[in-house]
């Protein structure tokens, strides 16, 4: 079955939510500009596996449970795939003080 998409003119759009969506945005925009400052930024990428393991978690009985924690006793379940990629965007001032970082994750 093929959806339609719905396309949106502006006699749909709510006037006064798109004005103050506007205003909202440039005033964003301001507020960024006037705190602007040099910065570094630096991103990097690498592997924990330590810290990842695939959430539904396929039980002796083969059906399968949804795992918010690491089960106590490991060796009776079995996890699907998992990816341990994770990367990191880091950004610094001048004297290297971190002003904001980013991590990614795929869980």
């Amino acid at each position: 079955m093929i959806r339609k998409r719905k396309i949106y003119d502006n006699r749909t759009v709510d006037k006064s939510y798109l004005q103050t969506l506007i205003k909202n945005i440039a005033g964003s925009v301001l507020i960024a500009h006037k705190n602007m400052k040099e910065v570094r930024v630096g991103a990097a990428k690498g592997q924990i596996p330590e810290i990842v393991y695939n959430r539904r978690t396929k039980l002796p009985d083969g059906s399968v449970k949804v795992t918010w924690g690491i089960p106590y006793n490991e060796s009776e379940v079995t996890f699907g795939p998992t990816d341990s990629e994770v990367c990191v965007l880091r950004v610094e001032d001048r004297i290297y003080q971190p002003s904001g970082c980013r991590r990614f994750f795929v869980f």
